[in-house]
C-alpha cells in the first residue's frame, strides 16, 4: 500500500514500531505468551543478536562468525524478510481475494513465507502451501517439532 521501495528499504522500522502497538499485538499475537527464553533474551533489544553472534564466533571463529552473522542480519532484515511485503504485495499470483500474492521462488528462501497470499487467506494457519506445486519448506519441520512435542496446536480461540 506504500510501494514497493518505501518497503523493500523501510519495513524493518515499521516492524519495530508495531511491536510497541498493544493494539497491533492484541490483534495477531495475542496467543503468544511470553515465556522464559522472552524474559531473558529476546525482551532486550539486541541481546538474542548478540548471543548469537557470540555462538557463531565461538564455533567458527571471530572473523567468521562476524562474517557470518553480519550477512544474516543484512541478508534477512533487509532483504528476505522486507521482500515479503514489498514483492508479495505488488508481483506475483492470487488464490484469494486480499492484497497480498505468492511467489513460489521467495516461498522456497523464505521458509514458505512467499506464499503470502494463502497466508493472508488463513492467517492462523502455520501451513502456506495449499495448492500443487507450492512448497513450504517450515511446514514439515512444524511437524517434526510437534511429533517431537517440541512444538504444540494451540487453540485458535
Amino acid at each position: 500500500m506504500k510501494g514497493f521501495w518505501p518497503v523493500q528499504l523501510g519495513n524493518v522500522f515499521c516492524h519495530a514500531r508495531e511491536t510497541r502497538n498493544a493494539e497491533t499485538i492484541e490483534k495477531y499475537a495475542r496467543d503468544i505468551k511470553v515465556d522464559r527464553w522472552d524474559r531473558w533474551l529476546f525482551n532486550h533489544g539486541l541481546v538474542g543478536p548478540a548471543v548469537g553472534t557470540v555462538a557463531l564466533c565461538a564455533l567458527i571463529g571471530v572473523g567468521w562468525g562476524l562474517l557470518a552473522a553480519g550477512l544474516h542480519a543484512v541478508t534477512y532484515v533487509f532483504f528476505l524478510s522486507s521482500s515479503i511485503n514489498g514483492l508479495c504485495h505488488s508481483h506475483g499470483y492470487r488464490t484469494f481475494d486480499n492484497t497480498a500474492t505468492n511467489i513460489r521462488w521467495l516461498a522456497l528462501i523464505t521458509g514458505g513465507e512467499g506464499l503470502h497470499n494463502n497466508h493472508h487467506g488463513f492467517p492462523r494457519s502455520p501451513k502456506f502451501s495449499l495448492r500443487a506445486g507450492e512448497i513450504d519448506p517450515s511446514w514439515p519441520i512444524i511437524q517434526l517439532l510437534t511429533r517431537l512435542k517440541l512444538a504444540r496446536a494451540e487453540s485458535n480461540d
